[in-house]
């Protein structure tokens, strides 16, 4: 496995032998089978504090502390060296902020580059941390995708929680789970998929869609519980297995990889992967069980066109006997763009034509006075 892809550690490490070296004591030991890595002093500290001010439970804190670990193995190995170096540097209070934003901003900017490279010429699914050789991430997609981000990172998925029949615990040698990646409706991630929060709350602000929803997830797919060397596939969990691997391990790896993921609500589900079809699906290729944790960042969704918020604005009477006017428009409400005149004419001989601001008018038979309105036809982008 190539260090430059992806880097794995062993769990039950103990914190205090990798603190980096920084004047900040190492944090407590780590407890039993929890995930252990090299930043996670400044992790402690950032994320104890925000437990202490109460912006955090210390469940939901628990949670935060994990997905910034799993983020930062996510990272090559040489922008991780180099948050940890530059935090060293600082050290204490301002180290910790530093690195953990940096984390977040080295995980953004590899979203960024993994939707930046989403090819229509092939299938595969690849992570966003290349093997050396350059590889396609994503298939059959138009180039034109927009990119919707979850306020944070939303926890959907975690086989760690054995929660009934269809979500059994780790998944089973060679075997596949079928994983819910966004919700149509008030969801709690924990109900059948061992997440945390809810849908459309908290950091899974953003994983509230409505159908037919997006075409691809980007999400850190975490490996944990290894014990036989594998890889796992994430696709859109349809009947045909494609090729790419989002993470490979030996036992007692913990693998992180931020991946894009096709999207199938729809057609037949891979044999044996659960009761019915959901968003995507993880398979375990090696003849070890392992247990599988998804993060969701954001969402590749196919561009359309948003209609308009247009209002119609009913402008003055005018009066014409005779001849011919121009006469203006009524202003537009804050924040609407005034798009045309729009002509509120009398039947018989009166014509006219309207400009942005203005309706021109002419009376074509002289004799009574004609009565109309200039109206305002207003629109704008709706939210803005």
């Amino acid at each position: 496995m190539s260090a430059n892809w992806q880097r794995a550690l062993s769990l039950g490490a103990a914190i205090g032998l990798i603190a980096c070296a920084c004047g900040i004591a190492p944090a407590a030991e780590t407890p039993p089978g929890s995930l252990a890595t090299r930043l996670d002093w400044a992790i402690d500290l950032t994320v104890g504090k925000r437990v202490d001010a109460k912006m955090l439970s210390s469940t939901d804190g628990a949670v935060a502390r994990e997905q910034l670990q799993l983020q930062f193995l996510a990272l090559p190995r040489a922008t991780q060296d180099e948050i940890l170096a530059n935090a060293a540097r600082m050290g204490g209070e301002t180290g910790a902020v530093y690195a953990t934003r940096a984390v977040y901003s080295a995980t953004q900017d590899a979203v960024r580059d993994a939707v930046a490279q989403v090819s229509p010429a092939t299938r595969a699914i690849q992570v966003m941390n290349p093997k050396p050789t350059a590889e396609p991430k994503l298939g059959l997609l138009s180039n034109d995708l927009v990119f919707n981000p979850t306020v944070g990172p939303c926890r959907v998925a975690d086989t760690r929680n054995n929660i009934n029949a269809n979500w059994p615990g780790p998944i089973p040698p060679l075997g596949a789970r079928q994983i819910w990646a966004f919700y149509d409706s008030v969801y709690d991630w924990s109900t059948d998929q061992g997440g945390t929060g809810k849908a459309g709350a908290g950091n899974c602000v953003g994983t509230l869609v409505n159908l037919p929803g997006p075409i691809a997830v980007v999400a850190t797919v975490s490996v944990t519980n290894t014990s036989a060397t594998g890889a796992l596939r994430a696709w859109n969990g349809t009947g045909t297995l494609t090729v790419g691997a989002s993470n490979a391990w030996v036992a007692g790896d913990i693998v992180a990889n931020t991946t894009v993921i096709p999207l199938d609500r729809i057609d037949p589900p891979y044999p044996n992967s659960g009761p019915y079809k959901r968003d995507f699906a993880v398979y375990n290729n090696s003849f070890g069980p392992v247990d599988v944790i998804v993060d969701v960042i954001g969402y590749l969704s196919k561009n359309t066109a948003t209609p308009l918020d247009c209002v119609t604005v009913t402008g003055r009477l005018w009066g014409l006997s005779g001849g011919a006017g121009n006469f203006p428009a009524p202003a537009c409400p804050a924040g609407y763009t005034r798009i045309l005149g729009s002509m509120n004419l009398p039947g018989g001989f009166v014509s006219g034509g309207v400009l942005p601001d203005s309706c021109t008018v002419t009376d074509e038979a002289p004799g009574p006075t004609y009565y109309f309105s200039c109206d305002a036809y207003c629109c704008r982008v709706p939210g803005q």
